[in-house]
């Protein structure tokens, strides 16, 4: 299941104890981060709809001692702040480069110095015809929404260094998911 493939991954947490998963929908690696990190506590934002549902999640969970959720909008409002790491899994595919610069700059805001924004996504390579997978998914989103597209592991880290993160490292995750963190100077 889900929670097998987030334990096995190479995911660092050290260190973090507060996480804040941007577009987190039900929660559910909110939860898993929470059930394997017994130090972390995560915050799931989303859009009031997705945090209902998120919210019932967490309660049949047993977890809702460190896990919450917060309603808002992730073009609109801002992050909060004093988090240990900004976790934003499968959404810059949706955006445009802009729109996912404004997700790195609401992060750095919201990250302690030191902490660390992930950026979990299908990536392609400089080429941007391989992985096959990625760009069949980027063919995808250009047709599919108003201006995503999947990105390169340059131009991902490029956005993420405008805003102000370096030391990028890359952690594979379950499936085809590369998970690229920066951290917040």
């Amino acid at each position: 299941g889900l929670g097998d493939v987030y334990k096995r991954q190479a995911i660092d947490f050290s260190g973090a104890r507060r996480l804040l998963d941007v577009g987190g929908g039900p929660g559910t690696a909110a939860l898993v981060f929470a059930a394997a990190n017994p130090e972390l506590q995560c915050v799931v934002f989303d859009l009031p709809e997705t945090t209902a549902i998120a919210r019932g999640q967490i309660a049949a969970s047993g977890l809702a001692d460190r896990v919450t959720a917060v309603d808002g909008d992730f073009h609109v409002d801002g992050f909060g702040a004093g988090f240990d790491v900004v976790y934003v899994s499968n959404i810059i595919h949706m955006l445009t480069p802009d729109d996912t610069a404004m997700i790195a700059r609401k992060a750095h805001a919201a990250l302690v110095p030191g902490g660390r924004l992930m950026f979990k996504d299908f990536y392609l390579d400089d080429t941007r015809t391989a992985p096959a997978h990625a760009a069949r998914f980027s063919v995808n989103m250009l047709v599919g929404t108003a201006g995503g597209k999947s990105y390169t592991l340059s131009e991902a880290k490029a956005i993420m260094a405008a805003a102000g993160f370096g030391d990028f490292t890359e952690a594979p995750v379950g499936g085809r998911s590369l998970v690229v963190v920066g951290t917040r100077s």
